[in-house]
């Protein structure tokens, strides 16, 4: 849907969570993103926690103890240490504090279109 990294890595992992969590149960399951009344369902809201835990798992987010008062090179850090690409904690703290101003230099804007 957007064309950054942290969106696409997020996705990514959503819909493999509903592969996992929920068509693996049922094999003859749809499932229909509703953009107007996003995570209102309990599958959606388990598929967002697996891929949250799954991209960065919790036990290490909550070690890292980066947020809005974060730097660049502490998040940058952080992405190297556990090996995934900074645009991920970045947009995590995004959603997290609701501020979608923070880090922009970070989640990789304009890279998704460039890469494929």
């Amino acid at each position: 849907r957007e064309n950054r990294l942290d969106n696409f890595w997020f996705v990514l992992f959503h819909e493999l969570a509903h592969i996992h969590l929920h068509l693996s149960k049922d094999h003859n399951r749809i499932f229909l993103e509703d953009f107007t009344n996003l995570s209102s369902e309990a599958e959606e809201e388990e598929a967002n926690t697996w891929a949250r835990n799954s991209l960065i798992p919790e036990e290490l987010w909550n070690v890292a103890n980066l947020g809005a008062h974060s730097t660049a090179s502490e998040i940058e850090r952080f992405a190297k240490t556990i090996r995934i690409h900074p645009a991920i904690p970045a947009g995590r703290i995004r959603r997290e504090k609701n501020n979608y101003r923070l880090f922009n230099k970070l989640i990789g804007q304009g890279e998704v279109k460039r890469l494929f």
